[in-house]
Order: structure tokens, then C-alpha cells, then sequence
């Protein structure tokens, strides 16, 4: 059935004035197409190598996360622990909203939500909520199968590395400040390794910041409707790192010494991302009408603190212009505050007589 569409498809080719170049091409790709005979059509080599390398990222990294949670507890971190939960959960609440919202906006006649509840549809709610990584499979496995679109799949999978990676290296940073870990420790029960907690902690660091770094230089990709780019994302990972870092290392201070009151600092940068989020969105800058702007300023709260991120619903894309705007004053804002910050930290330290640090 297949072979006869294909020759259908090629005789019209013909027909219609194709020319030799369209044709061979359209030959190509059904070769390639009938090479991968288990996947949807079009699907070709390098789709396959993505979505298995983002599936496999994505599945890594929470489940080391989920380790590292464990070991916050048995360290009787127990703040950190539970803001570790959150951080966790944070993706899986982000695909919840957005999946609430679309689900909401296709149904017939808009009628509230509440009308239109099914059970089908809260389970589907409660396994985005609490299975992240294995939504992030299941859109890997239909962009193979149904449609070998993976820009779906990465927007959903951005978040992890925006909302999980970066929160779980500032947590783990502050820790590593406040307490460095200097135990021994036992991979697995089999052997033992010297100062094995040190050197667990710096793998954790390590590993949420490539995570990180990878998932914000992709994002920044797709904001241009685009994927796949590796070249482009190692050149932009300057610019990432030493943004991210600056930020990180800086609010970390303000958690070691400040302990539960740099909370007030968080949520005053959460207030003003999202104030430019939403100046950003409802200018003239994007040329169009963006959807959903209480989810994408929201959002942008969070992603935004620790990076140059603008937020954007699934399936929309920014401009240059826009993209360039919203930058320069998100670096501009947050230096700023942090700078500022930083200066009364300064003082409160070396002016307190009180203050023993």
C-alpha cells in the first residue's frame, strides 16, 4: 500500500513539473523513510538519536536527583530535602498546567472544566504530574511512531533542565558551602571509595550543570522554531555560563548566610521576571499574539532567576528582536537586584558586631 502512495505521489511530481533535483530527493527520502519500517514516516537517523539521547537525559538526571534527595534526608538536611521535592516536581507541575490548559481550550463550545471532567483525564493529570520522565517518554515514543516532530517533545522536556537542573545546583552549591561533605563512601556496597561523599557531591554538581547547559542552549534553539543544532548551542554556552554562574554563586551566599531569609530576595526576583516576561509578550516586539500569557509570565518567574530564558507556550516562537529585548534588560534587572543585594550582604557582615561570620 505504501509502494503504490509513493508512486502515486511521484507520478503527480512528474506531472506537475517537478524536476529532476525534487524527484531524486523525493527518492531519497522514502529510502531512508523505508529503512526505519517500524517508525512513522519521515523519521530519519538523527530523529532517532535525539529523541533517545533527550529521553535518556531526561530519566538520568531525575532519577539522580531522586538519589540526591535521599542523601539530603540521611543528612538531616531537611529543608533542603523537601525544596528538593518541589524541585523535583516543578517540570511535572509545568506539564500539568499547560496540558490542563490545552486540554481546556479544545473543548467543544469552551465549557468550564469542571463539565467537561472525565476520569480518563485526571489520570492522565496525576501521570504528568508524578511521572515527568516517563511523559517525556511517551511523547518520544509518539514523535517516533506518529509524527517526527520532536519540537513538542523538547519544549516538553526543556523543562526539566530550566525548573530542575538549574534549583538543583544552586542547592546543591549552598550545601556544599555550608556543610563541604568529607565522609567516606561505598558505591552500590561493593568497594570503598575515600572521601567518596566529596567527590558524589562534585558529580552532582557537575551533572545538573551540563544538564542545564545543554537544555538552555536547546531552548534558546526552539524559541526560533528550530532543533538540532549542536554547533550553534556550544557556541552559546559562554554566554550561558558565566550568566547562570554569576547568578548561582550569588544567591547562594545570600542561602549560606542569610539562611531562610534570602527567600525574600528569590521571590522578589520571581516578581520582577515575571513583570518582564509579561512587558515582553504584550509589546508590539513579537509581531503576533501570543496564548496563555498568565502561563508563560508565570513561568518565566521561575526560569528566568537564574538565566536569560523567555517563556513561551508549546508550539510558539519569538523573534530575534524579542529574544534580544528580553535578554538585555533580564540581565540588565537582575544584576542589579543581585548586585544590590550583595552590597548590603557586604555591609550586614562586616558592620553587625553581632554577626559571628
Amino acid at each position: 500500500m505504501s509502494s503504490v502512495k509513493e508512486t502515486s505521489f511521484q507520478q503527480n511530481l512528474v506531472n506537475n513539473g517537478g524536476n529532476q533535483s525534487q524527484i531524486s530527493r523525493f527518492k531519497d527520502e522514502s529510502k531512508r523513510t523505508k529503512s526505519f519500517c517500524c517508525f512513522a514516516q519521515g523519521v530519519t537517523h538523527k530523529t532517532i538519536c535525539k529523541v533517545s539521547l533527550d529521553v535518556i537525559l531526561t530519566i538520568v538526571d531525575v532519577g539522580f536527583d531522586i538519589y540526591l534527595t535521599e542523601t539530603f534526608f540521611e543528612a538531616q538536611h531537611r529543608k533542603w530535602g523537601t525544596a528538593s521535592i518541589v524541585v523535583i516536581l516543578l517540570p511535572g507541575i509545568t506539564c500539568t498546567v499547560a496540558r490542563f490548559i490545552q486540554d481546556n481550550s479544545n473543548c467543544e463550545g469552551h465549557r468550564h472544566w469542571i463539565k467537561n471532567f472525565t476520569w480518563k483525564g485526571c489520570g492522565k493529570i496525576l501521570f504528568t504530574l508524578f511521572c515527568y520522565p516517563l511523559w517525556v517518554f511517551v511523547l518520544g515514543y509518539r514523535t517516533l511512531t506518529r509524527i517526527p516532530d520532536v519540537r513538542v517533545m523538547v519544549h516538553v522536556k526543556v523543562w526539566e533542565g530550566l525548573m530542575e537542573s538549574s534549583w538543583q545546583f544552586l542547592i546543591q552549591i549552598v550545601l556544599f558551602q555550608f556543610r563541604t561533605p568529607i565522609g567516606h563512601k561505598m558505591p552500590l556496597g561493593q568497594f570503598h571509595l575515600a572521601y567518596g561523599e566529596f567527590w558524589f557531591r562534585v558529580v552532582g554538581i557537575l551533572l545538573s550543570f551540563c544538564a542545564f547547559l545543554y537544555t538552555v542552549t536547546e531552548y534558546h534553539i526552539l524559541l526560533d522554531g528550530l532543533v538540532s543544532q549542536h554547533k550553534r548551542q556550544i557556541k552559546l554556552v559562554p554566554f550561558f555560563t558565566v550568566n547562570f554562574l554569576f547568578r548561582s554563586l550569588a544567591l547562594s551566599l545570600f542561602w549560606v548566610y542569610w539562611k531562610e531569609n534570602a527567600l525574600l530576595v528569590s521571590v522578589l526576583l520571581w516578581i520582577v521576571n515575571m513583570w518582564l516576561t509579561r512587558k515582553t509578550l504584550v509589546s508590539d516586539l513579537p509581531g503576533r499574539t501570543n496564548q496563555h500569557l498568565s502561563f508563560c509570565w508565570i513561568v518565566g518567574g521561575v526560569i528566568s532567576q537564574l538565566t536569560p530564558a523567555l517563556a513561551l507556550f508549546y508550539g510558539q516562537t519569538a523573534n530575534k528582536k524579542t529574544i534580544n529585548y528580553f535578554y538585555k534588560r533580564n540581565i540588565r534587572m537582575n544584576n542589579i537586584l543581585i548586585l544590590s543585594v550583595f552590597s548590603i550582604l557586604v555591609l550586614h557582615l562586616n558592620l553587625d558586631p553581632n554577626n559571628g561570620s
